[in-house]
């Protein structure tokens, strides 16, 4: 069989209008590849094989007809598990969300249906969208294709990793800190970060109808620069209600030749000073490019402070990554208080934990188990989450959070003692300083019986935290 793997969308969808291979044999062919070689990877962690045999079989029969449905028409391709598409669940590597299954596509799934695509699945991300690496309790941790004891990135790590691997064809990721550009740079493939409003986030989403982000957009993954522009301009424009208002209307590019353009170098910057590794490689393609005949400038800069922009993006991106912080967990609780004559142990283990260390405004994530002893009041038990929830989304350290949890529940409640464990990874110390990958942190807090009788705080660390890790 002809290697089809790494030849790019816009390729594929060419030989499929010439006749030179069916929609198909192309989507067996990739339904193969995955089966037999995604094992290790673990990109596409949510396949939707029969449907697209099934869209395949359509689009061969329209073209046999002499019918096109569009400029990808036949071509299969995989999606980041973040976009709705129907009939699979949307979690964002939450567990809370792992029954979160839509009847119907979301809007960028839709365009590409429209423009001729079908999908062979959904490709892993990290919880929450929120790291570099693409690690999640749902589906586990994607590898880099490259080297699958390395990360792919995040958070389209699984997005990157599929193309990479040559499991698909084309891709979709988002991006509100480099979720687009980071994986594309670690799996070697190509990713846009389209400008904010371009290309509408409705249909990316755990919840219809909420009004869109401040920073995060949706932009194309693939092969090859053409497929960015064809993807680009399948994705691009207003959803049906914004359409009443503005349209997308982009005058063609007149510029063809390299001496046509001017280039800025940017190697680095001392806000964000990169590795002479990297450098020296952006300042050799800039003499590259000039020898072969572009303008290029290496110290030309744009006039604004980027001390300025970059604190600008920092607020933003702290609004966006810690929603809800003023929460009241107190007010949590007392909402579901129940009384009760019970002192026996209750505990709720492996709850998510999901926040922003205040230090390196970096995630940390992990789990966190909780337990009290009731004195004549229990608690609805979903509010133990939801308190955790709280404190979580604000700026935070592991002890502190830890502690707060804590004294909430003591608080509130007034139990005859409270428990509470955290166990997160901290991403600050995977990216910086020592870069240790594999190392985790460990909090405890511990009020009334936990702390003065040490049988009870052994019952809670055996039924709790080492069940948790058998």
């Amino acid at each position: 069989m002809t290697d089809w793997a790494f030849l790019s969308a816009t390729d594929l969808a060419a030989r499929i209008r010439r006749g030179a291979i069916t929609s198909v044999a192309l989507t067996d062919y990739f339904i193969d590849r995955i089966e037999r070689l995604d094992g290790d990877v673990n990109a596409v962690v949510v396949r939707t094989f029969e449907a697209a045999r099934a869209a395949a079989v359509i689009a061969d029969a329209a073209a046999a007809e002499g019918r096109w449905l569009g400029p990808l028409h036949g071509v299969p391709m995989t999606i980041k598990e973040s976009y709705v598409l129907a009939g699979t669940v949307t979690s964002w590597g939450l567990e809370r969300f792992r029954h979160n299954q839509s009847k119907h596509d979301g809007l960028i799934v839709q365009r590409f249906k429209a423009a001729g695509a079908h999908f062979l699945g959904k490709t892993n991300v990290p919880v929450d969208l929120a790291d570099f690496q693409s690690y999640n309790p749902l589906y586990g941790a994607t590898g880099n294709p490259w080297d699958v004891t390395r990360t792919p990135g995040g958070s389209s790590g699984g997005s990157a990793a599929a193309l990479a691997a040559g499991f698909s064809a084309l891709e979709a990721g988002s991006d509100i800190g480099g979720s687009i550009r980071n994986p594309a740079h670690f799996c070697g493939v190509y990713g846009h970060k389209p400008t904010y409003g371009v290309v509408p986030m409705q249909g990316h989403e755990l919840v219809s109808g909420l009004p869109e982000g401040d920073l995060s957009v949706c932009g194309p993954m693939a092969r090859s620069a053409d497929d960015l522009s064809l993807a680009l301009s399948i994705m691009a424009g207003p959803a049906e209600r914004q359409a009443k208002g503005w349209q997308l209307a982009l005058k063609p590019a007149v510029k063809q030749a390299l001496s046509d353009f001017k280039v800025v170098v940017w190697a680095t910057d001392d806000l964000a000073p990169v590795s002479s590794a990297v450098s020296s490689r952006a300042l050799a393609i800039g003499a590259e490019l000039a020898a072969a005949g572009a303008e290029v400038s290496f110290t030309a800069r744009p006039d604004f402070d980027p001390a300025r922009a970059h604190e600008n993006y920092q607020t933003l991106l702290n609004s966006a990554m810690t929603s809800g912080m003023d929460a009241d967990p107190a007010g949590i609780l007392r909402s579901a208080l129940f009384h009760e004559d019970n002192e026996e142990m209750v505990i709720v283990r492996d709850i998510e934990v999901y926040s922003l260390c205040e230090h390196h405004m970096l995630p940390f994530l992990g789990k966190a188990h909780v337990a009290y002893i009731p004195d004549g009041a229990i608690v609805g038990l979903s509010k133990i989450p939801r308190v955790v929830d709280a404190f979580a989304r604000r700026l935070q350290v592991q002890e502190r959070l830890t502690e707060q949890i804590r004294d909430c529940i003591q608080e509130t409640l007034k139990p005859q003692g409270v428990a509470v464990v955290i166990e997160a990874r901290h991403l600050c110390m995977q990216m910086r300083g020592v870069e240790k990958q594999h190392s985790a942190t460990t909090t405890s807090a511990f009020t009334g019986l936990f702390l003065s009788d040490a049988r009870t705080r052994k019952e809670f660390m055996h039924l709790a935290v080492g069940a948790a890790r058998i």
